[in-house]
């Protein structure tokens, strides 16, 4: 799909990172944290055209394998090594240090989920996985920085954004802030969530435990949206998608979800649309299809 008029994006106070070896300062703190010299770096982030979230698989001189994450703000780092730490290890990865913008952590080896066909109890395990992560506190100081009506105006702002690009048309951008000022639940609390729990970033160990490897969209939010991103995102349907759900449901309620469903759908597309645009992502037509095709239907 092409976008001839399409608006390129002045301005951004965003850094790239680097499509090879990061700084020396990097490998040198990946070798004092580690005690063994980088040998090799390779580039492990899926989204083409992605660079302003990278991740590199890092080979030792000892043979062995650790990760290192590129965060586009040195502050969002800081934030997700303390929710990974709030977090504890059973699922996650561990992380062995961090600098500036970049994270240095614990390569968990096993299958990702979007390459077997997992059994039900494993999808209930991975609905439990998520509402773990849900019910994980907020630091005071995280929490005062994202705030309801500043959430609510960031997506105000986030449909304008998409009409100013040529992404949206101005008929179907006023059809998308309609439908999230008269559908869009008032009151609630943000919880921890993930923003981009999905089979691609989930893999079964050789514990055959789940763990969720790629966790740099750990944030404050609405856990009802993240559930529904999720179920976007990783296409679940049918019995694949009650086992998440129930396994969900063990541990949170998901109280008036099946009303609020679509547009929590609305806000994770419209946030994946938005996100794939800004840094350039070749494949961000799928998220834009499916925004599209979703503004076309009811919301309820």
């Amino acid at each position: 799909m092409m976008f001839s008029n399409l608006v390129p994006i002045t301005g951004s106070s965003a850094v790239a990172a680097p499509d090879r070896a990061p700084a020396p300062e990097v490998a040198a703190a990946v070798a004092a944290e580690l005690g063994s010299e980088p040998v090799s770096w390779d580039l492990v982030t899926k989204l083409r055209g992605n660079r302003l979230r990278r991740a590199y698989r890092v080979r030792l001189a000892d043979g062995r394998t650790t990760k290192v994450r590129y965060f586009t703000l040195s502050e969002q780092a800081e934030d997700v090594e303390s929710h990974l730490a709030d977090l504890g290890s059973r699922s996650f990865p561990r992380v062995y240090c961090r600098t500036g913008h970049y994270m240095v952590l614990e390569w968990v080896p096993g299958e990702a989920l979007d390459s077997v066909e997992p059994e039900p109890d494993l999808y209930r395990e991975c609905g439990s996985l998520l509402a773990q992560i849900h019910l994980t506190p907020l630091p005071v100081k995280v929490r005062a920085r994202y705030r309801l009506p500043w959430r609510k105006a960031r997506l105000t702002a986030d449909v304008e954004s998409l009409r100013a690009w040529g992404v949206l048309t101005p008929r179907e951008a006023a059809r998308l802030a309609d439908s999230l000022r008269r559908h869009i639940p008032g009151g609630g609390e943000l919880h921890l969530t993930h923003n981009d729990f999905c089979g691609e970033n989930l893999v079964l160990g050789p514990d055959r435990r789940i763990y969720s490897i790629d966790n740099e969209g750990l944030k404050p939010g609405i856990p009802e949206a993240d559930v529904a991103r999720t179920l976007i995102r990783w296409n679940l349907s049918g019995q694949a998608e009650e086992q998440f759900l129930s396994g969900y449901r063990e541990l949170r309620p998901l109280d008036g979800f099946p009303q609020q469903r679509r547009v929590w759908e609305l806000v994770s597309l419209l946030g994946s649309v938005r996100f794939r645009y800004r840094c350039k992502a070749a494949d961000f037509s799928t998220p834009l299809t499916q925004l599209k095709s979703a503004l076309a239907r009811p919301v309820s």
